[in-house]
């Protein structure tokens, strides 16, 4: 997704610059994404990062925010035009930004995710409807 509105000009794209950075797209197979989609903690502590899996790839989860990650291999993935990128290894995950590199560890996968989340609706639909 560019970030370029209608009527404007962004330095650079009217030269042909977004061409010089471009980088590839991969389809990815649906279980592989799953394996990587879940809930991952700071190493260091802080904010968590929440990945699901996406229409072309990851997408991570923050308060309304939803931002897709394209592929460039089975275990590396990115954003066009930021510096954000994320690359896998076993149930640990590096962020790369401007701001530098930060290690997380697994906290939850996506399969437990979605059991968790299907559990806790039957539960409060069973909780409810016994008050009826």
């Amino acid at each position: 997704m560019a970030l370029v509105a209608r009527g404007m000009n962004i330095p650079g794209y009217a030269s042909g610059f977004q061409y010089l950075f471009e980088r590839p797209k991969i389809l990815i197979e649906p279980a592989v994404l799953a394996a990587l989609a879940g809930r991952y903690q700071p190493v260091g502590g802080g904010e968590e990062l929440v990945l699901q899996v996406g229409d072309n790839g990851l997408q991570r989860v923050s308060t309304g925010e939803v931002v897709n990650l394209f592929a460039l291999a089975a275990n590396s993935f990115y954003h066009p035009g930021v510096f954000y990128n994320l690359s896998f290894n076993g149930e640990t995950l590096n962020l790369e930004t401007f701001y530098g590199t930060t290690q997380y560890k697994r906290m939850i996968n996506a399969k437990w995710m979605q059991a968790y989340n299907t559990a806790k609706w039957r539960f409060w639909i069973l909780s409810i409807s016994s008050f009826m």
